[in-house]
């Protein structure tokens, strides 16, 4: 059973580049909890990622996983502008070859759970790809949905 580091609260620290975010500085993998904008409910979504990791079952460990759970995110919340954001930028980085989504966004764009996903995409790009069809289109409709 590997060993892994728990957070607590006061081990965040705010992120340079957004105040509003904090991190885990010793943590230089990004994941639940890290970064969030909150480090209560922070360090509780990642130490219950710590605690699955060393049970030898961690959670959304794949890249098809991960973005499968950013899609459901969006298509759950299509009416809420984050969503739609995230749906575009996803069907943006699956038809167009040289479109390349960076780090570099406004967190005020993707409130709650929406600057979770976003900061996953950059490196969601090969999955992107791949995705069907299919699920293109609904994030296009999801994208394109009037309130």
């Amino acid at each position: 059973m590997p060993m892994v580091r728990l957070a607590k609260p006061d081990d965040y620290e705010r992120f340079r580049d957004d105040p509003s975010l904090w991190v885990i500085p010793w943590e230089p993998r990004m994941g639940p909890g890290n970064p969030t904008d909150d480090p209560v409910k922070g360090a509780a979504l990642f130490n219950d990622w710590q605690c699955a990791v060393a049970a030898g079952r961690e959670p959304n460990s794949d890249s098809a996983s991960r973005l499968g759970r950013i899609i459901s995110t969006c298509l759950e919340n299509q009416k809420e502008s984050w969503a739609k954001l995230l749906a575009n930028e996803i069907v943006r980085i699956n038809r167009e070859p040289d479109y390349f989504l960076t780090m570099d966004f406004c967190r005020d764009d993707y409130p709650g759970p929406g600057v979770q996903a976003r900061s996953e995409l950059p490196f969601l790009h090969a999955a992107i790809k791949e995705l069907p069809a299919e699920t293109v289109i609904k994030l296009k409709g999801a994208a394109n949905e009037r309130h």
